[in-house]
């Protein structure tokens, strides 16, 4: 993911260009285009370590909302510690995930998640498309 720290990068959602900016939430594209980006200076890496840092009082709200929903409708799933630490890894969040309890495992990856979802949610409102008027027609 990257954070565009200069200018402005038109970025391809696959249904329009939209405009981001510095003042825009972090984002990812295809690994090259990131690293373009990142080497001219636009951009930054953002790692979902920094994402959850960012975004911990929303997570922190969204996971308590979440497992308050699910206590009494889901059964408890077994998931291995290196599963855990897979999955933690993939995350690209930093530390090391051998040292730590299943529970800070899960914990961080829950707040990684939810910071993620948070950030796909706002790209998917940035994506709705320009509505025009008859007023709005072509001038000539």
């Amino acid at each position: 993911m990257i954070k565009i720290v200069h200018g402005v990068f038109g970025y391809n959602n696959g249904k329009s260009i939209i405009p981001k900016t510095s003042k825009d939430e972090p984002f990812a594209c295809d690994k090259a285009t990131e690293k373009r980006l990142v080497s001219l200076g636009i951009a930054e890496y953002v790692t979902a370590e920094k994402l959850v840092e960012d975004h911990a009082e929303e997570a922190e709200t969204d996971a308590e909302v979440v497992e308050t929903q699910n206590e009494d409708t889901t059964a408890p799933v077994e998931v291995s510690k290196e599963e855990l630490i897979a999955e933690y890894k993939s995350l690209g969040l930093g530390g090391n995930p051998a040292v730590m309890k299943e529970e800070t495992l899960i914990k961080k990856i829950n707040e990684a998640k939810a910071a993620l979802e948070e950030i796909a949610e706002e790209a998917e409102a940035d994506e709705d498309a320009p509505s025009f008027d008859e007023v709005d027609g072509v001038e000539g």
